[in-house]
């Protein structure tokens, strides 16, 4: 301390510690209090140095701070996120109590407990508040005793039996059709060496033992003589909510499949519990404050929760959330969060997707980091990056194919001739990692978001919208920065006949707006030079599909859908979209850019780049598509990918189309999900994708919309020489990164109008004739109803002529006029029965 400055204010904190043999111990710290902080406020009463200049400080449209503790800020965490609450300060660390730092007597400084902070100054500001605040309490204070459950082994046990090999680690998956009884754990990708892979059938709730969806579990195998084939048999909505009220553990031999590994749950490693859609029984009672809610995903158990809302919130859908689960309760205890809004309301139903699927809401982080681009401050090339990239401005006819309208313009193609003779074929993807750099609050968030998810009327993107809208877009006539793949090919094949003949001038013009602004003396050239770089580029295409499929790719099935919605947003149709040689093209190109960048991040980095795996499919998925096609005939191989291929080109009936669309698309179905993955954590010959029949593929075409493609941007980046490779993630927090990204890319589509959603799609085969246009249809469907009628009262003919002809004795007559069936003029039965055949015929 220099001379004449005042001494600090010394103090003592006297801390109570536990020491490694569970004892106590006090301790005394001297704690010196400066006066010369600021507190960044610009309510600040005590005349502080504060820079009003400064980003920091603390909002002023509020009437006081509050400063939550460390057992608070846990527990009550969803009443500080409810947005009428402002003027919070978390502290970076919350190990200190407030409690003893502060003092009533300090200025405009008070210690309260959170109920009486919410009362005093929330409790009529924001309804409803008090009553989230008594769900909370009331869930980490409950403990209901019903169905007994085994404990969880300790810690040490657990990590012992894992590296040993007699425990297995893995996130268990619910089974949607049968979720009362089975549930299996996928084997976590630890050890390369370990290629088994099969799941472990956890049946019962008793073997689940708590878990819950998603959660990363430890599990000990049962004895051979114990283990379990997996259910044949998918059960309806209305027996499935039977079960699961009925005890699980039942001796009944149901059909089953081949027996497969069988274990129990001995340990929860990680929980994963999120926010849940839930709603209230039509039957539950509301004069007890606890109640059972039913999540809308039937794979989670129903959850206890405290509320005196009942009667209000029965036809809402609401989210609560899971607090714990006791070793002596058959329930999960947790509290109400909000109300989502009314059942079968558009909005409302929206919010229950988003909800269910973790998509994050909130709006960016008005972060510094972010570039600017207006009017007074437009955005422009940095000079040192000129010196380190190809100017491709002058040289190249750059160019997107993509429908009007689209804003995130991710990825560009180039095609031209070289002075060789060959064939130069370029493309360009935006550069997002020169915004976007690791660790910042821009990344963090695109991490957390992982993709852009797009509805039918409305999108959430991965990245604000200065970048993947603008900066990041490869828009026409503006530079940007972009990452290039190019080859040199032979020209080894004649160019096709132009894509674009027999389409006018005048038409290509209007759909390309870039060309309005040539001269006219110039535009025919334009217009030939860009017909025919487009057919080159679709005859590259072409051929490198025609390599792909002759090394086993899979021409599968799918059908893209566009929904067209009326002003009120509700579904006015469902249009197909026609699809384009075109379409095949882009893909393509992508595709050979995506191998490429896989084959050289791979040779770089052998042990922690991310690719893409597609596995081989099981055998027993294929089961649909065998039997279909042997009931027209069909055999199919499905020894290869190649096989496979080659067996759905032969499923051809002339005049039928139909059939070998439908039979790729059972195909389809029956194909495993591809993912990521590092590739430390898959031995060498699993890094294949077998759909597109590569040894090696990843995602890089895409950077604007998947997190994926912003991982591989850097690590191409560093396998150049571009960048270093010093902030790239490792192979184990690589591979938590793929598992994060694979769980947000996951796809769930649903339509029900029921209180909670099914746990099965059903699809039932009302017909094996051709497809009826929409003009016959409803003359078809009144005749399919009067056949109905018809096949149904020959056969109760049938059945009568059937039982007259039996034996029945001499006194039959007698005993059926006395005790027989009243006669059906005078049955009131035959009677209700003629009104429902009535309203089938109607």
């Amino acid at each position: 301390m220099s001379s004449g400055e005042e001494p600090l204010e010394k103090g003592n904190r006297h801390v109570r510690l536990k020491n490694v043999n569970g004892k106590h111990i006090s301790v005394v710290r001297e704690v010196y209090r400066r006066d010369d902080i600021p507190c960044q406020s610009l309510l600040c009463l005590a005349n502080c140095p504060n820079d009003k200049d400064d980003v920091g400080l603390l909002p002023a449209d509020i009437t006081h701070y509050v400063i939550p503790d460390c057992q608070v800020a846990r527990d009550y965490l969803e009443i500080f996120e409810t947005p009428e609450i402002t003027g919070i300060i978390f502290l970076q660390t919350v190990a200190h109590s407030i409690l003893t730092d502060c003092s009533n007597k300090t200025i405009n400084v008070f210690v309260l407990t959170l109920k009486e902070y919410l009362d005093t100054f929330w409790k009529l500001a924001v309804l409803g508040l008090m009553e989230l605040y008594d769900s909370i309490t009331a869930s980490l204070e409950t403990k209901i005793k019903s169905k007994g459950y085994l404990g969880y082994l300790p810690t040490e046990v657990l990590e012992a039996g894992l590296k040993s090999g007699q425990f297995i680690q893995g996130f268990i998956n619910v089974n949607k059709s049968n979720a009362a009884e089975e549930a299996f754990v996928k084997r976590k990708r630890r050890d390369p060496k370990d290629n088994e892979g099969s799941d472990i059938l956890i049946h019962g709730k008793s073997s689940r033992n708590r878990a819950i969806h998603g959660d990363l579990v430890v599990v000990e195998l049962l004895p051979r003589s114990e283990w379990r084939g997996r259910s044949l048999v998918i059960k309806e909505e209305k027996q499935e909510k039977e079960d699961a009220e009925e005890n699980d553990d039942t001796e009944e031999m149901e059909e089953s499949s081949n027996v497969m590994p069988t274990g129990q749950v001995v340990g929860i490693v990680q929980r994963q519990w999120r926010e849940y859609v839930a709603t209230f029984s039509q039957n539950e009672d509301a004069g007890s404050g606890k109640v059972l809610v039913i999540p809308w995903d039937f794979r989670i158990p129903k959850i206890r929760i405290s509320t005196r809302q009942v009667n209000t919130l029965k036809d809402q859908r609401i989210v609560v959330k899971i607090d714990s689960w006791d070793v002596d309760s058959q329930y999960p205890n947790g509290h109400f969060v909000k109300s989502l809004g009314p059942i079968g309301d558009l909005e409302t139903e929206i919010s229950a997707l988003l909800v269910e699927n973790s998509i994050l809401l909130t709006s960016f982080s008005e972060a510094q980091e972010l570039p600017v681009d207006t009017s007074e401050h437009p955005w422009e090339i940095e000079a040192s990056e000129l010196t380190k990239r190809r100017d491709l401005r002058d040289t190249h006819l750059i160019f997107s194919i993509d429908p009007k309208g689209c804003e995130d313009v991710d990825d560009t193609l180039s095609v031209r001739y070289l002075d060789n003779g060959n064939i130069e074929l370029g493309v360009h993807i935006a550069d997002v990692t020169h915004f976007v750099k690791p660790g910042s609050l821009t990344d963090q968030e695109a991490k957390i978001r992982s993709t852009t998810v797009y509805l039918a009327d409305r999108r959430y993107d991965m990245l604000p919208s200065i970048l993947s809208a603008n900066l990041c877009s490869l828009i026409s006539g503006v530079d940007r920065y972009a990452v290039s793949v190019i080859w040199e090919l032979d020209s080894c094949y004649e160019i096709a006949q132009a894509m674009f003949d027999g389409i006018s001038v005048t038409k290509i013009v209007e759909n390309v707006p870039e060309l309005k602004e040539i001269p006219q003396n110039k535009l025919s050239y334009k217009v030939e030079e860009l017909r025919s770089f487009v057919s080159l580029l679709m005859e590259i295409a072409r051929h490198l599909k025609a390599k792909r499929i002759q090394g086993g790719a899979l021409e599968l099935e799918s059908v893209e859908v566009q929904v067209q919605l009326t002003e009120t947003k509700s579904i006015a149709d469902l249009t197909p979209k026609d699809h384009l040689e075109i379409h095949d093209t882009i893909a393509e190109c992508m595709i050979f850019a995506n191998h490429w960048v896989a084959k050289k991040i791979a040779e770089v980095f052998p042990n922690n780049a991310l690719l893409r795996h597609h596995p081989l499919p099981k055998e027993e998925q294929f089961a649909n598509l065998l039997s279909c096609a042997a009931a027209r005939g069909f055999t199919i191989n499905i020894t290869t990918n190649k096989d496979l291929a080659d067996s759905l080109d032969k499923c051809v009936i002339p005049g039928d189309p139909e059939v070998n669309k439908l039979l790729r698309s059972l195909a389809t179905m029956a194909m495993s999900n591809a993912s990521y993955f590092s590739t430390g954590n898959l031995s060498r010959t699993e890094f294949f994708h077998y759909g597109l029949a590569l040894d090696l593929y990843t995602h890089f075409t895409s950077p604007i919309r998947r997190y994926a493609d912003v991982l591989v941007h850097r690590q191409l980046m560093a396998a150049i020489g571009y960048t270093g490779s010093s902030g790239l993630p490792g192979n184990v927090e690589l591979d938590e990164l793929a598992e994060h990204i694979n769980y947000k890319h996951r796809v769930r589509i649903s339509l029900n109008d029921s209180w909670a959603h099914s746990a099965s799609t059903r699809i039932d085969i009302v017909s094996n004739q051709p497809f009826i246009s929409s003009i016959q249809q409803e003359d078809t469907h009144k005749q399919q109803k009067a056949n109905m009628i018809k096949e149904v009262s020959a056969a109760a003919v049938e059945r009568r002529i059937l039982t007259s002809s039996y034996e029945l004795g001499v006194n039959f007559e007698q005993i059926k006029a006395e005790y027989g069936q009243t006669s059906s003029n005078q049955s009131f039965y035959c009677l209700f029965e003629s009104f429902k055949e009535s309203a089938i015929c109607s």
